[in-house]
């Protein structure tokens, strides 16, 4: 009798296996998805010497820092003790500023990304003082496997800081479908309370809040980007995905209608990359509340961090005006809460130009809500003053076609 009760269980716990269409492995602090589009990395930690499966690399913890497909790895973690530009999917990064805002020579510019560790000394310029401090998984599911129909999830809070503080929380929660991806995000400025900054100036001041979702490896060949309105119709084709220090006169997605992004075109046959981005009210936050367009300009409501954008040229102090408003994309002093400021952007490096790894092919799309400029210390009037107390939230949805 009891045998056959253990041969029932054993052909049970078989078919509940062999019906799994999503499941969830853990390797060390890493957990890896898989579904029947790819596999999934994700780490609970920031390490800047890599892990077991992907050694000497510098990862982030949070967003997706990895993803196999067709067996190939597509989306690849960076070689640690160089420059470290942002790879994986769902990166959040910003532009800030510390220091007098009347004098930016009484101060200084960084970047603050979520694929660098704080205290790396190996990662960009303008980063050497700032990057992850901390990260905890806030909950998952007991589940490690799934079927078609169902769904495995995780969420997780990630801790950004600088020299002064910490300065961004960032939460990620996720849901794992057999063919589809989705990562709702809420991005919290100031998550202490209170704006910790330099004693310089009155506040701390950010500029260009985006999710960053870069595809880069050596087994990447796409050789075509383009960004799509909710209803299909064609925005932008990218014209520069070659070269990250080249034109993006072409580069831009400025529509208000605009939804997606899709990286396509491989001519070895890897299934194409389809990015959607909307927002979010953040008391409505989660997969049990609708999401909305990303953008929104009359007759609705804007939520995220295009929200984040609006109501932040509108208020506190501003970085003065340095007369290069060319460079900024706009013949008049540019602020947030311009359209034309407000646009996703995407390229890519063919690995020849020194900022990813020769050998790498990279694509990304960057969901911005505003624009940057050149870099941190450029077009200054788009710094916004930073306030606690706020969240802002998106959603993204990850497919492959």
């Amino acid at each position: 009798m009891k045998a056959a009760i253990y041969l029932l269980l054993f052909f049970s716990l078989t078919a509940s296996l062999a019906n799994a269409t999503i499941t969830l492995t853990r390797v060390g602090d890493v957990s890896i998805y898989q579904n029947n589009q790819g596999k999934y990395y994700i780490s609970d930690g920031c390490h800047s010497t890599g892990n077991s499966m992907d050694p000497n690399t510098t990862i982030g913890p949070g967003y997706i820092y990895r993803v196999d497909l067709n067996g190939k790895e597509v989306v690849a973690p960076l070689p640690s003790g160089k420059t470290i530009p942002p790879t994986g999917l769902g990166i959040f990064v910003a532009d800030m500023y510390e220091g007098d805002p009347n004098n930016t020579g009484n101060g200084y510019f960084e970047s603050v990304q979520g694929n660098v560790c704080q205290g790396d000394n190996n990662n960009l310029y303008s980063s050497e003082g700032s990057g992850v401090s901390g990260s905890v998984v806030d909950s998952i599911g007991t589940a490690t496997s799934a079927a078609d129909g169902s769904y495995l999830w995780v969420h997780y809070k990630v801790t950004l800081s600088d020299q002064n503080g910490s300065q961004f929380e960032v939460w990620y929660w996720y849901r794992f479908y057999a063919n589809s991806v989705q990562m709702w995000t809420k991005l919290r400025p100031c998550p202490d309370g209170v704006c910790y900054h330099d004693s310089r100036g009155p506040s701390s001041f950010v500029k260009m809040s985006k999710y960053e979702f870069a595809v880069s490896s050596p087994a990447v060949d796409y050789n075509t980007e383009t960004c799509f309105t909710t209803s299909g119709s064609v925005i932008q084709t990218a014209g520069n995905i070659t070269s990250p220090n080249g034109s993006t006169v072409n580069n831009h997605c400025n529509g208000d209608n605009r939804d997606y992004i899709e990286m396509y075109g491989s001519p070895s046959g890897l299934p194409g990359f389809k990015f959607v981005g909307e927002s979010q009210p953040s008391a409505s936050f989660g997969p049990t509340y609708p999401t909305y367009q990303w953008e929104c300009n009359s007759g609705c409501t804007d939520y995220g961090v295009d929200h984040l954008a609006t109501i932040g040229a509108g208020r506190g102090v501003h970085l003065p005006y340095d007369g290069n408003a060319g460079s900024c994309g706009t013949s008049v002093v540019p602020y947030s809460n311009q359209d034309l400021m407000r646009k996703w952007e995407m390229g890519g490096d063919d690995g020849t130009h020194g900022y990813y790894p020769a050998g790498n092919k990279t694509l990304y799309a960057m969901f911005k809500g505003w624009e940057d400029g050149n870099g941190p210390s450029s077009c200054p009037t788009l710094y916004n003053q930073m306030y606690p107390n706020e969240s802002y939230a998106n959603f993204f949805n990850i497919t492959q076609f």
